[in-house]
């Protein structure tokens, strides 16, 4: 079994927490870092089904200017 197919299984059975209001996940975002688009696909569909706002960049540069 792969790296994503664990992490998509762990995503999937994850509850969130009582400390996860509403207002938490809607104010949470996840920056991207990697130069394979590949992996930011699969990456940037993850993070969506699971309601995060994110940003993706190629470079560690790329990545502090979007921030």
């Amino acid at each position: 079994m792969d790296l994503m197919t664990r992490t998509r299984e762990k995503i999937g059975a994850a509850e969130p927490g009582p400390a996860l209001s509403p207002t938490v996940l809607d104010e949470a975002g996840i920056l991207i870092v990697c130069a394979d688009d590949s992996d930011t696909e699969t990456l940037r569909a993850i993070f969506r089904e699971a309601k995060f706002t994110l940003e993706c960049a190629k470079t560690i540069t790329a990545g502090c200017e979007a921030a």
